[in-house]
This record gives structure tokens, C-alpha cells and sequence, in this order.
């Protein structure tokens, strides 16, 4: 009797979570007890069993998998980076060289289309059309909409304020507001806000809107780095012809 009762007692200590632990601390265990390694058999999904070294094997191989394909999106998400860093580059020296206003905005236009797989792009400035001298030639598909000083843009104030690209996907009202007739082609986009700094603060120059016709091409979780930086070397650019 006393032996049951003392079975009964291992029994309620040695729950799961104990023995769990105790194997955690204890790794060398099966291989003082190689034996019980031949006896242990585990379930495996076809119905039969499988011995413990079987399993084991079969989760490294899980496991090994797994970080096989880790490795292979760091990869690619380092030569995309290194490609993007590149045709920042270019840009930044092409808007350098170009006092032109115009030569800059064909310039962008061209490096967000090839460079930047853009299939629809809008500019908003919070400038009257005087303030560019433009010509408008070599420009499509960008569609550039001089909203006047001090205008606002409905709808997309906490963004424009705010300073930080925001990637995603947009509602139809949205779309149309932001791309007009490319509005239906657009699955995912990013909008940039354009600001000069000032001493007494940021001054908001305007939006940036690219749109994509990939829905997975620009998303929340995606990094925002290359983004921030075109956002600020247009801004730049854009500066001089703001009359404060």
C-alpha cells in the first residue's frame, strides 16, 4: 500500500513540465542511457512509429530547412538593398548636376519607373504653379499637381505632418484622390512626405505617391530606410522654389 501511495506521489511530481526541464538540464542524459532509445517510439503522421533518434533526425532536418530559407531571404533582401543604395546614388549625383527643375523632375520620374518598378506616380506640392518654372514635357507617367501654398491634402494630413513613409495598401477613395485615372491599377503604395527643415521647424513641402500594381511591392513590415532618403533629397531639391 505505502508503495502505490508512493508511486502516486513521483507520479504527481514528475509532471510533464518537470521532466521537461530536467532533460533541458540535463542533454547528456540519453547518452548514459543509450537503451532507453531503443524502447522510446514516437507517433509520426503516417500512423506508425518512429524511435526518438528517427524524430530527432527528422526535426534537425525541419529545422535545417528552415534556416535554409532564412538565409536565402537575408540574401536577396542584402542584393536588393545594395541595388536600391545604388540608384540612390545615381540620383542624388543626376540632381546635383541639374539646376533645372525640370531635367530634376524627368529625372525622377525616369529613376522611379525604371529603377523603382513605379506604375503610377503623383506629386503634390503645396505650391502655386508660378512658383515652377515647368515645362511638363517627359514627365509621364508622374502627374504633378501644384495644390497652392498653404493647401492642405485631404485626408492625408497626419501623414503629410508626420514626416515617415507610410507603406500599405489604400481604399478605394483613397487611390482615386491620390493616382486619378491610375487609381485602378494600383494594388499597394507608399506615400512620402516632403518637408524642408527650418530653424523653427519642418515646413511641409508636399506628398509623394508611388503606386504599384504588385500587391506585395510596398507593405507596412517593409523597411523604410532607402524611402526616407529619397523623400529627403527631393525635398532638397524642391526647397529653393518654396517662397516663404
Amino acid at each position: 500500500m505505502s508503495t502505490n501511495q508512493g508511486d502516486i506521489a513521483i507520479t504527481e511530481i514528475l509532471d510533464e513540465a518537470t521532466v521537461a526541464q530536467y532533460l533541458r538540464e540535463h542533454p547528456d542524459f540519453f547518452a548514459q542511457h543509450g537503451a532507453l532509445l531503443a524502447e522510446l517510439r514516437l507517433p509520426h503522421q503516417s500512423g506508425s512509429a518512429i524511435s526518438l533518434v528517427e524524430r530527432q533526425i527528422a526535426v534537425l532536418r525541419e529545422q535545417n530547412q528552415r534556416y535554409q530559407h532564412q538565409l536565402q531571404e537575408l540574401i536577396h533582401i542584402a542584393r536588393d538593398n545594395d541595388r536600391l543604395n545604388e540608384h540612390l546614388q545615381s540620383l542624388t549625383l543626376r540632381f546635383m548636376e541639374n539646376e533645372d527643375i525640370n531635367e530634376v523632375l524627368v529625372l525622377l520620374n525616369l529613376a522611379l519607373c525604371n529603377d523603382f518598378s513605379a506604375d503610377a506616380v503623383t506629386l503634390f506640392l503645396m505650391m502655386d504653379e508660378d512658383q515652377l518654372p515647368l515645362q511638363r514635357e517627359g514627365m509621364e507617367p508622374l502627374e504633378l499637381i501644384c495644390l497652392g501654398r498653404g493647401a492642405d491634402i485631404s485626408g492625408f494630413e497626419q501623414i503629410l505632418t508626420g514626416g515617415e513613409p507610410c507603406c500599405g495598401h489604400f481604399d478605394d477613395d483613397q487611390r482615386d484622390a491620390l493616382f486619378g485615372a491610375n487609381a485602378n491599377i494600383v494594388a499597394s503604395a507608399v506615400l512620402l512626405p516632403l518637408y524642408s527643415s527650418q530653424a523653427t521647424g519642418q515646413k511641409p513641402l508636399g506628398l509623394l505617391a508611388i503606386g504599384s500594381q504588385q500587391q506585395d511591392r510596398y507593405h507596412a513590415e517593409m523597411g523604410t530606410v532607402f524611402l526616407k532618403y529619397l523623400a529627403e533629397i527631393l525635398s532638397r531639391r524642391l526647397w529653393p522654389y518654396v517662397q516663404v
